[in-house]
């Protein structure tokens, strides 16, 4: 008898020293539930220091959490595509320029369904094509991103219970298997605010950047974050990905006004779901891009011309990544873009 009591003292020390799987589970980990993810296509570092003094902004809610640089290479270039760069966040691998989720003929579990299996409530809110590379590799698996029928096929019967894009008449050809697959589809935000049903998905119009005056009524995309956030919430959890994806657009065509529109548009995602966050540590937020478009330099003399693009395509620059309650630390700086996958993995999975 003696020795069992022995014994019961040993394990309970060794546990208060070393806590095992399973026993005196702790640690930020334990603590995450809700993992959001928020990726601007193309956002360089001189994207975010260029929209804030443009729009005279100081420090940003997110820069206090800056975690590393993240190196986006993809496994076939020194450049990722917006793909391969996704797909790397999405399943933890790196691929070929243009694969989504998928490399080998093989399909490389995403994110999403890792949340899914877990029982957790899952979303994904661009302001780009739902069909988009980005949305794609966290929802689909095909050899090449510009298997449009086949990405959009796989939504359908994805089970993801948010799905928020722009306003695209593809998906209206796909309306009758989005309905047998339980999906209310939508095409305005009121509708979407509105809604009852637990699967949706929304396909709006005006979702570019508020601050573009050469658009007009736009919705804004941080309210429509913001419901996201709370349509998501449950016990079990949620995982969302966020994509403002004009960004990179306007970098393609050296339109540096509008691209720090959205870079701007960003900032206010950010502010929102840090507002959601407040107060609690259950939420882990990462800020990242998948590549940095344009080659942007740094303006120095508050002119914001388009003669800072050096290119008008992908760079093999690094991309910032910023952490909220983050359950992996490093002391690198810099990481691979599969970091993030396993960040958001941890607490999934824990």
């Amino acid at each position: 008898m003696k020795k069992f009591k022995f014994l019961a003292l040993l394990i309970a020390a060794v546990c208060l020293v070393f806590p095992l799987v399973g026993c005196c589970t702790k640690g930020p980990a334990a603590q995450i539930k809700n993992v959001v993810l928020i990726i601007g296509d193309g956002m360089g570092f001189n994207h975010v220091e260029n929209a804030k003094k443009l729009f005279g902004l100081d420090n940003l809610i997110f820069e206090k959490d800056f975690f590393a640089q993240s190196k986006t290479h993809s496994a076939s270039s020194g450049t990722t595509d917006s793909a391969a760069g996704a797909t790397a966040m999405a399943t933890g691998h790196k691929v070929n320029n243009g694969e989504i989720s998928r490399t080998n003929g093989q399909n490389l579990q995403s994110i999403v369904e890792l949340a899914q299996a877990q029982g957790m409530k899952t979303g994904i809110l661009t302001n780009d094509n739902l069909y988009g590379a980005t949305p794609a590799a966290f929802s689909s698996h095909v050899d090449a991103r510009t298997n449009t029928q086949e990405i959009i096929l796989q939504q359908t019967s994805s089970n993801i219970n948010l799905l928020i894009g722009k306003s695209n008449s593809q998906y209206n050809s796909y309306q009758t298997q989005f309905v047998d697959s339980g999906y209310t589809m939508v095409q305005t935000f009121d509708a979407l605010k509105s809604t009852t049903s637990d699967k949706v998905i929304a396909n709006l119009r005006n979702i570019r950047s508020i601050y573009d005056e050469t658009k007009i009524n736009q919705t804004d995309m941080s309210e429509v974050a913001k419901f996201a956030l709370e349509f998501l919430q449950n016990d079990n959890g949620f995982f969302l990905m966020i994509e403002e994806g004009y960004i990179d657009k306007n970098a393609h065509n050296n339109e540096l006004q509008k691209s720090l529109c959205e870079t701007r548009t960003l900032f206010d995602i950010v502010e929102k779901v840090y507002r959601f966050c407040k107060n609690r540590k259950d939420t882990m937020v990462i800020v990242t891009a998948d590549h940095e478009t344009g080659g942007l330099q740094l303006s120095t003399d508050g002119n914001f011309n388009n003669s800072l693009f050096s290119t008008t395509k992908h760079t093999s620059a690094n991309v910032p990544i910023y952490v909220k309650n983050p359950v992996l630390k490093t002391e690198e700086a810099e990481v691979e873009n599969t970091t993030i996958f396993e960040m958001c993995k941890k607490p999934i999975l824990n």
